[in-house]
């Protein structure tokens, strides 16, 4: 049975803020968390098609795409096949209305968060959602075996 621990987990972080980007990844370091942080979601896409994640925490708005471009493209693109089981936790400083949620959701996000949870609580999330990637990762490695 996996046992839980952050060690080694990796998450991939998609936010234009550098202050938040800043601040989450040093709380990031201090859960053992190892976190790979993009500026925008160019970047993002070329992390997600170089590296596996655990778990995403992505930005809604980025300057070059939205948070729901990002998503559509990681569940239905070919090329990002190693991370379509990733666990993607999206935020946003604004409250985002019924519809664009809805929209997350159906696209494929796990949880939607706004900018005023608090960091230190937002890791314990994160970390919780990249142990859930790695079970659903060994379980359909079993199914495929």
């Amino acid at each position: 049975m996996r046992q839980f621990s952050n060690h080694g987990y990796r998450v991939l972080l998609v936010e234009d803020n550098p202050d938040f980007r800043d601040l989450y990844c040093f709380y990031s370091r201090q859960a053992k968390l190892k976190t790979l942080a993009a500026k925008n979601g160019t970047e993002a896409l070329e992390y997600l098609h170089e590296h596996t994640f655990d778990c995403i925490l992505l930005d809604y708005m980025l300057p070059d795409f939205s948070g729901l471009e990002i998503v559509e493209i990681l569940k239905n693109e070919p090329r990002y096949e190693r991370n379509k089981l990733c666990n993607v936790v999206a935020v946003s400083a604004i409250d985002l209305p019924s519809q664009m949620l809805t929209n997350l959701y159906s696209a494929g996000i796990s949880l939607f968060l706004p900018k005023t949870f608090s960091l230190k609580e937002m890791v314990q999330v994160i970390s919780h959602f990249c142990f859930s990637t790695t079970v659903l990762r060994d379980t359909r490695e079993k199914v495929l075996v």
